[in-house]
């Protein structure tokens, strides 16, 4: 039992480094398949995967601080 345990530990291992994905997105993805459920799996998996954009733009980092420094009024100082 421990020999076929480990089998499938170095196969599961194996598939997730050719995965170019973070190691728990990737078993997610494999699991997803393994039950017959990917679809679903694949667009929670893209969600996570990349930060939105909307939440802080890359060339207005100032800009976007001072804006949500303004909305939090008191309570962040």
């Amino acid at each position: 039992m421990g020999t076929s345990l480990i089998r499938v530990l170095f196969c599961t291992g194996r598939h997730l480094c050719t995965l170019p994905l973070d190691p728990n997105l990737g078993k997610m993805l494999l699991m997803g398949s393994v039950f017959q459920c990917l679809d679903p799996v694949l667009t929670i998996a893209a969600a996570l995967a990349y930060r939105n954009p909307f939440v802080l733009p890359i060339d207005r980092k100032e800009e976007a601080d001072a804006v949500k420094r303004s909305f939090a009024g008191d309570s962040c100082r």
